[in-house]
């Protein structure tokens, strides 16, 4: 508790009329009210703490209306990063403690630097990261990567053999395509979550992309389940229905509200597979699972979507 006392104090808290006095800062647009702001503070300020290339700063938009409002700031907790300029850089990304500093330092300092395998191995560990990737290059100006800078950081270790290596959840997955930055970035995207992640405004950015397919649970009963469906997503065979579909897992306990508006969908249904349809959200899939294990169960409904053999239910339909 105490260590948390001082790291707060390393949070600066402005207002407009000392808001240019700080060049360098990543910003915190926040409301006292706001639940997810709340949940933040601790990480913000552990983050002041630690990182010292830039300053991390909060600012109050019930009081500061008109600084907020010049910045676009229209929900919270808004996340913008200033680099000796009036130009503000938006954070999209996961709010812990590992993404953020991944993002901050990536587009503060020079976008590679090589160290050893086994150092940014333990550096990832440290961070609780368990998705991140490593490139073997000779050449740290690598205008292949430059699409990433400030979206996705990339380790580098110094190696004749140019390789790009992906580690998620444990799996170690190497890029075997062409060396063009549309392969890359592809490999990239499709290897950047854990296997099954946990739907939330976190990440639904990222699994949007595709159409996601997402089981249900109650959390307290279904930890084991959740476990279970990770382990068959990760053996599933490859098939066209992975071009059209992310996987997760949905707390249906904290977002029961959003269940229910895929009618008739309710909390009795738990657990249940549900496919969301990003580009239009008026139309999902849904199916019970019926005895069947979640992973049997996801894997048929995707092939039948994708073979237009099951079609999509509207949300207004009882």
């Amino acid at each position: 508790m105490l260590g948390l006392i001082f790291a707060l104090q390393d949070v600066l808290s402005l207002k407009e009329s000392d808001f240019a006095e700080h060049p360098k800062k990543f910003v915190k647009f926040f409301a006292p009210w706001c639940g997810h702001c709340k949940a933040l503070a601790p990480v913000w300020a552990e983050l002041a703490a630690e990182v010292k290339e830039v300053e991390f700063v909060e600012v109050d938009c019930t009081v500061e209306t008109a600084l907020c409002g010049k910045y676009g700031v229209r929900g919270y907790p808004t996340l913008k990063l200033f680099l000796d300029s009036d130009v503000a850089i938006d954070y999209e990304g996961a709010r812990s403690k590992g993404a953020l500093q991944t993002w901050a330092e990536s587009m503060i300092k020079p976008q590679f630097e090589f160290k050893t395998e086994q150092e940014w191995i333990a550096s990832a560990a440290e961070r609780k990261q368990e998705q991140f990737f490593i490139l073997y290059t000779d050449n740290l100006e690598n205008k292949l990567f430059t699409q990433f800078k400030g979206k996705q950081a990339i380790m580098t270790v110094e190696s004749a053999a140019q390789k790009l290596v992906a580690h998620r959840d444990g799996d170690v997955i190497v890029f075997k395509g062409e060396w063009t930055e549309a392969a890359i970035a592809e490999f990239v995207d499709n290897n950047k979550l854990s296997y099954l992640p946990e739907l939330s405004q976190d990440t639904y950015g990222a699994l949007a992309k595709k159409n996601i397919t997402v089981l249900v649970v109650d959390p307290v009963t279904g930890v084991e389940m959740v476990a279970d469906f990770k382990k068959a997503v990760r053996g599933y065979p490859e098939g066209d229905y992975q071009k059209a579909f992310n996987l997760a897992w949905i707390d249906g306990q904290k977002w029961e509200k959003y269940i229910e508006s895929f009618k008739p969908h309710n909390k009795e249904d738990y657990p249940f597979i549900l496919i969301i349809n990003p580009d239009d959200e008026k139309k999902f899939w849904s199916r019970k699972l019926d005895g069947k294990t979640p992973g049997v169960v996801a894997l048929e409904l995707m092939k039948e979507i994708v073979a237009d053999v099951e079609k999509p239910k509207g949300k207004d339909e009882l």
